[in-house]
């Protein structure tokens, strides 16, 4: 049997995931901190003493959140951001007159998520996404195929009942299709779609993955809804009244027990507490430094869990010529190109979307837009006679991001959900959130502000 304990069982998911993200389940109340603040921190630009409860580190979904919070229990907080902007992952492009998401674009499982209802009372645009809608070709021409995945994702939980050791979703997947004795077109079929599916799923490739853990996690209902209008309102609704301060990477926490220093470049910041939200992949470079280190059940969190990587390609073209479906599959034998999302609804303008994951998503690094243009336009052609070469290719590069490292966690062969708490807890002072501290909601976006608000009730609890 599967070690229940590491990877309690859920039900199965079947959302769709771009760089996954999106909730709260009920109004943040936190009481008043009372008392008199005394954590003094050194104020750079003004160059005079500024006093702060927490320092909250890194101005994404996550930072926000906990610093919202705190701030409005009457905590003292400073946000430092080591870019230029706010969002972390969540970043939303308008220069090509089109409104593109470069990091996350969907709400998963709209019910209940606060993630809708942030987003609608900015007034945001949001429209349901029907991934079943599908158009399916192979050798140039139409196939009349389902998803035909639900037999796959049957075999893997029974296989996970009876395993003794991890093994990679990969090693499942070949067991699969010998047992089931699948062959020629219909192999081909079956591993473009089980492929597309979970790897751009979780930005990684299916032999990193661990089958223990795959589709253990919590979601919510409803389906996909995607942010048309731009996922950037929800970060400008999180950030009002807070006190961010941009160009700001951190070098160094100190933990001296009476309080700690937090140091930027040659600055010194000190305060009470700190709530350190950067992403997984910062943390796994040990870009910052840490005093005490972070402790051995941490570092094989860090280990034990890997990020993903997302490559997210808007393909602009002067008209649409493609299929009405939702998304566009080609069936190829390669890992590149494999599925389009039509979003020419969603947008008001006729646009492609195409994912890349783990390898392929690497390889994409190494291409110009124009090149990837011409790459794009010579698959959809086997496909459409009439397509024509895309007008513009925007693209995104999370992997080389030195503030991201990637675009979201996934589980790693041999790890376990577990590794998510053990990131999440407490570390004297210093408390941490983000998408990779949270076991029941990794990977996205309600999972990041969940996590920001945990850590803000953590650390109240603390205080008093």
């Amino acid at each position: 049997m599967s070690d229940s304990k590491y990877c309690p069982r859920q039900a199965q998911r079947t959302r769709r995931s771009i760089v996954k993200m999106g909730a709260i389940a009920a109004p943040v109340v936190l009481a008043n901190l009372g008392g008199t603040r005394h954590a003094a921190a050194y104020d750079a630009e003004s160059g005079s003493e500024q006093r702060y409860d927490v320092i909250v580190i890194g101005a994404g979904v996550s930072g926000l959140a906990a610093a919202k919070a705190l701030h409005a229990a009457g905590y003292l907080t400073l946000t430092l951001e080591a870019r230029d902007r706010i969002g972390g992952r969540i970043f939303t492009d308008r220069n090509s007159g089109a409104t593109l998401d470069m990091g996350a674009s969907w709400i998963h499982g709209p019910r209940g998520n606060p993630i809708t209802r942030l987003l609608q009372d900015a007034g945001a645009s949001l429209y349901k996404t029907n991934f079943d809608s599908l158009t399916l070709y192979s050798g140039g021409r139409k196939v009349a195929d389902s998803r035909g995945t639900t037999d796959f994702y049957r075999y893997i939980e029974r296989r996970k009942d009876d395993m003794k050791t991890d093994e990679s979703l990969a090693t499942a997947f070949e067991s699969y299709i010998r047992e089931r004795e699948i062959s020629g077109d219909r192999e081909a079929i079956v591993r473009h779609i089980v492929y597309t599916d979970i790897e751009t799923e979780f930005g990684t490739n299916m032999y990193n993955l661990s089958l223990k853990c795959f589709n253990e996690d919590k979601e919510y209902k409803g389906g996909d809804v995607f942010v048309a209008s731009g996922y950037d309102a929800l970060v400008n609704e999180l950030s009002r009244n807070l006190d961010i301060r941009l160009h700001s990477p951190v070098d160094t926490i100190r933990d001296t027990r009476t309080g700690v220093i937090v140091s930027v470049g040659g600055n010194d910041y000190r305060a009470r507490y700190v709530v350190v939200t950067i992403p997984l992949g910062v943390l796994q470079k040990s870009a910052i430094s840490f005093s005490p280190p972070l402790s051995e059940m941490k570092t094989r969190a860090l280990e034990g869990l890997g990020m993903g990587n997302l490559h997210k390609t808007y393909l602009e073209f002067a008209h649409d010529f493609w299929d009405g479906s939702q998304t566009i599959d080609i069936v190829r034998g390669d890992t590149k190109w494999r599925e389009f999302i039509n979003l020419t609804v969603e947008t008001g303008k006729p646009i492609l979307l195409a994912l890349h994951a783990g390898e392929a998503a690497s390889n994409m690094r190494q291409m110009s837009n124009d090149q990837i243009a011409n790459e794009a336009f010579s698959v959809l052609r086997t496909a459409y006679s009439d397509a024509m070469k895309p007008l513009r290719a925007t693209t995104t590069a999370w992997e080389d991001d030195p503030y991201a490292y990637g675009s979201y966690s996934f589980v790693k062969v041999g790890g376990s959900l577990e590794m998510y708490d053990d990131l999440s807890s407490p570390q004297g002072r210093v408390y941490f959130a983000g998408e990779h501290t949270n076991s029941n909601y990794p990977a996205t976006v309600h999972g990041a502000y969940l996590s920001g608000v945990r850590a803000a009730r953590m650390l109240q609890g603390e205080a008093q």
